[in-house]
């Protein structure tokens, strides 16, 4: 799903925390979600929260104490985006012919854009 799609990757490989450059490029593309999907899925509600969690981690990373974003958070500020996006896969794409799984769901939101 959603959550799972996105995951940090440093440059060393871990996998625990985003760098500052992938929070900014996952903040756009949020951003992007927002202002393009269509109304009809009700989704930009959830993803312009998501965005303002985005920018205010951007925020922290800037002052002196710091701040960061791992994965686990990820999958937190990411949850109510999902099980909005469950919500439109179950009302809009369901039928015989439609998606069946999250991820075909999703595409099918991607490709909306």
């Amino acid at each position: 799903t959603f959550k799972e799609w996105i995951v940090p990757l440093s440059d060393d490989g871990g996998t625990t925390a985003f760098s500052y450059a992938q929070v900014q490029i996952l903040e756009r593309w949020v951003a992007l979600l927002a202002s393009n999907l269509p109304p009809a899925f009700q989704l930009a509600k959830v993803l312009v929260q998501l965005r303002r969690e985005l920018r205010a981690r951007l925020r922290a990373a800037q002052s002196l104490g710091g701040g960061s974003l791992c994965a686990e958070d990820w999958k937190a500020l990411a949850a109510p985006v999902v099980k909005e996006i469950e919500a439109v896969g179950a009302r809009d794409f369901a039928g015989g012919s439609a998606c069946a799984s999250d991820t075909c769901r999703m595409w099918s939101l991607l490709h909306t854009l």
